[in-house]
């Protein structure tokens, strides 16, 4: 996508842009339940429900759903990217404190698969006010 075509969608009211979903048919929590531990996945939800619980059911019907942005790859306007932000930050920091008061500290990718449910979760909570458009991955070398 080009600088000027980037530039269209932001002057369409384009709030973010993201990935084409790629379908998993087993359903996103099995997807994700084979690369992460089913711990993690409960501290997940946990987490949610303590810190951002207005996202706690849209969380669940996520993880039973077949479709997700994949990639963690988006671009946002300013003000949406500081509200997500705040979205993530809030639950990996209150996940990475229930490892640290185990005295458990993860050297694995787990974090990431954690936060590439979250993108899916904000854009599915959200979709109702957000306009999302979706490019496909392009690979430079």
């Amino acid at each position: 996508m080009s600088e000027e075509d980037l530039g269209r969608l932001w002057d369409n009211d384009i709030d973010v842009l993201v990935t084409p979903p790629t379908f998993v048919y087993e359903g996103i929590g099995n997807f994700f339940a084979s690369l992460t531990p089913q711990t993690d996945m409960k501290m997940f939800l946990k987490a949610i429900g303590q810190v951002q619980p207005a996202y706690f059911e849209t969380a669940e019907a996520f993880f039973q759903a077949r479709f997700f942005p994949p990639c963690n790859l988006s671009l946002m306007k300013y003000d949406l990217f500081q509200e997500y932000s705040e979205f993530v930050f809030s639950i990996t920091f209150k996940i990475e404190e229930f490892y640290n008061n185990m005295g458990f500290y993860r050297k694995d990718r787990y974090m990431g698969y954690l936060v590439e449910c979250m993108l899916g979760i904000f854009l599915m909570h959200n979709k109702g006010r957000l306009k999302i458009a979706y490019t496909d991955m392009r690979f430079y070398s």
